[in-house]
Parts: structure tokens; sequence; C-alpha cells
């Protein structure tokens, strides 16, 4: 291609120039072009697989997590035919709120016929210290008694060897206090037997006597039955899967609704993660948590304890592994994730709630169970230090 430029002729007019400069070979800089990009594009790819080596190295992450919380199974502790249900679904209740109630007739008489059996015993321990007094009164009379008897006898015993008295009159002395004799002995059983019906001494109040202590047992639990027709919320909560309706009859323990507390510091979240991924994690390292209900919310967490088992050790049916067909699976082992505050007022979080747990191993120090002793520690080292002699100790590396 010639390029021409305007030159300055001889009689002063412009006039094309016949200079020609050659121009750039246009596909040599489209070669260089697409190798630049291609650099910059490995090196991005480079500085992306980095990164991601190094936020996976720090962070560990799992969407197997949901809320877990506590759920308490309402019952009643007493048998009988529903009068009253005083709740729904979804209900807020509160602590020592009435939720349903039984028909209290049999209970209120059972409470009636231990109120009179403690009446009774009372009269009864009562009259039966009265005995025990009236015993006592007799056993001074026959003591009284016998003492006079003794005296005539000895009296009569003389006389009778003066020749004063008669045969007869002695023996008639005699028997008065041989009978004396034996009315202090029946008076002295009568004692006993009396004392023996209290607990062997008056000075045990009435209201001590074990047998009125058991009457008043049975009337506080005949009462304490009356105050278990209403059925109370034992905690703060909401009501869920009521399955009770006036009329039926219930049985004590069974389950007649779920109370659920929904605050913040009573949920946490249970993530299960690979037991590949639990290499660098401790217990009060902190984490980050996302529910899918809110997922613009990011809350603050900590580790709060890691599970002794698998789930699958602890599932219904374990798996079997002694078989020949054994394929390994990786395992997943649940760790309790505790929210940390401030807790955002306008998100409720609710149980079985699906979220995403990412946990920080930066700071890899502490305890992998509760109530170890610390990574690092100097009993930690020794077992390390212990570790190859009980190896060779083992049968596998004896010859």
């Amino acid at each position: 291609m010639i390029i021409s430029w305007p030159r300055l002729s001889y009689y002063g007019r412009w006039g094309p120039s016949t200079i020609s400069y050659p121009r750039g070979n246009p596909g040599m800089s489209r070669k260089l072009l697409v190798k630049i990009i291609l650099i910059v594009f490995v090196l991005g790819l480079i500085g992306g697989g980095l990164y991601y080596w190094h936020y996976v190295s720090i962070y560990v992450s799992t969407d197997d997590a949901y809320v877990s919380g506590y759920v308490g199974m309402v019952s009643f502790r007493v048998p009988g035919r529903v009068t009253r249900v005083l709740v729904n679904n979804n209900d807020f209740v509160k602590k020592g709120d009435t939720l349903a109630t039984l028909d209290p007739k049999d209970y209120e008489v059972a409470v009636a016929q231990a109120e009179a059996a403690v009446n009774r015993l009372r009269q009864d321990l009562a009259s039966r210290y009265v005995k025990v007094a009236t015993a006592r009164a007799e056993i001074a009379q026959a003591q009284a008694q016998l003492k006079q008897a003794i005296t005539d006898e000895r009296r009569y015993s003389n006389l009778y060897e003066r020749r004063t008295v008669p045969r007869q009159t002695l023996d008639q002395v005699n028997t008065r206090y041989k009978v004396a004799r034996a009315t202090l002995d029946q008076a002295q059983q009568k004692e006993r037997e009396a004392l023996a019906a209290i607990g062997g001494s008056t000075a045990i109040p009435i209201e001590q006597q074990p047998a009125l202590k058991e009457a008043k047992a049975r009337l506080e639990q005949a009462r304490l039955n009356l105050g278990y027709t209403n059925l109370k919320a034992e905690i703060d909560g909401y009501i869920t899967r009521r399955n009770v309706e006036v009329g039926n009859w219930v049985q004590p323990g069974q389950p007649l609704m779920a109370l659920v507390p929904l605050k913040i510091t009573d949920l946490w979240i249970e993530a299960n993660y690979k037991e590949t991924q639990l290499t660098h994690v401790f217990i009060g390292q902190p984490a980050e948590v996302t529910v899918d209900s809110y997922p613009d919310v990011k809350f603050e967490a900590t580790v709060d304890s890691i599970m002794a088992g698998t789930g699958a050790a602890f599932s219904l049916l374990p798996p079997e592994n002694a078989t020949g067909n054994w394929v390994k699976v990786v395992q997943r082992v649940p760790v309790k994730i505790v929210l940390r505050p401030p807790f955002p007022e306008d998100k409720p979080l609710r149980l079985g709630m699906s979220s995403v747990v990412t946990i920080d191993t930066r700071n890899r120090t502490g305890k992998r169970l509760l109530g170890s002793t610390p990574t690092g520690s100097p009993s930690d080292q020794g077992w390390k230090t212990a570790a190859p002699a009980s190896s060779l100790d083992s049968p596998a590396s004896k010859p």
C-alpha cells in the first residue's frame, strides 16, 4: 500500500508526495495478542488454584448441616380422661401455662380418703399415748398396793410367830401380796405394749410417728396426683405435633404434643463433616454459618464438640463391615456448632433448617474431645513419644 503525503511544490501549491512508507503486518500483531491473553489466562488459573489450595487448607465447609435443638415431649403423669385442651399447634406458651386437663373427680376422692386416713390415724395414736399414761398410772397403783402387801406380810408374819393371829389370816395376807405382785407385772406389761405401739417412747411426737408419716406421704401423693391432672408447660416454647383431643383416655407417659424452645441460645448446628475434613478441626475454633432461609445473613459460631463416633456407628442398623463385599465409604462425623451473639432478632431459626458451616482452622491448638488434654501439652507429647515403643511391642511387629 502506498501512502501519499502532500508536499509544497515549486510554485507554492500543495501537491501529492511520491514518498512511500511500508505498513506493519497485521497477522503478527494478532498472534502476539493471543500469546499475551494465553499467558494472562494461565497465570490467572495458577493464581486461582493457589488461592483455592490456600482456602481449602484453612477453611473446611459442609452443606450437610442442620439446625438442632431440644424437643420436649409433653405427657400426663397420671391416667385419666381429657376434659380440656387449651393449646393448638404453633402456639407459644410460657413456663407454667396449662396445656390440658384431666377429669379430677377420682383424684379428689383419693385425696379425701387420704385425709380421712391421716386424721383417723392421728386419733388412734393419741389414744395409744393415753394408754401409755393409763398403764403408768396402773403401775403406780400396783406398786403402792405391792408395797402395802409387803408391809402387811412382814407384820403378820411376826404376829403369827407370836401366836397372835391365826394361820388363816397370814395366808390371806400372803395371797394379797402375790396378787399385788401379779397386778404390778400385768400393769408393766401393758405399759410395754402401749410403748411398743408408739415406737417405744412417749418422747416421740405424734406427728413424727412412722405410721402417721407414711399416711401423710400417701396424702401428699394423692394431692400430687390431683395436681397432675393439670398438664403444665415446663419451659417456654412452641407447641407442635399435638395429637390429643377432648374425651381421649390417656396413659402416663403417652406423648400428647411436643414443646420446642426456639430461643437461639437453645439451638445449635449439627454439621456432618467428612472424616477426612477433621484433620485440623479443634474445639473452640471459630466458624461461620449461613442458613438457606437467610442467605444474606452470616451467623458467627464456635466449634463446641465433636461426636464420639460417626453417624453410621450410632444408626439404627449400623453397617456390617465384616463381609466379603466391602466397599470403603468415607464416614461423616457430627460436629456441634454453637452460635455466638449478636443474634438477629428478625431472623428466627427453626429445627431442621438447612445450613452451610465453614470452620476456620488456622488456630490448630486446643482439644479434640471434651475433657481431654489440649494438643501440645506435656502429656500429649509423652503420648507421642510412647507410641513407637507400644508399636514395637505389638504382635504385628514381632517376627
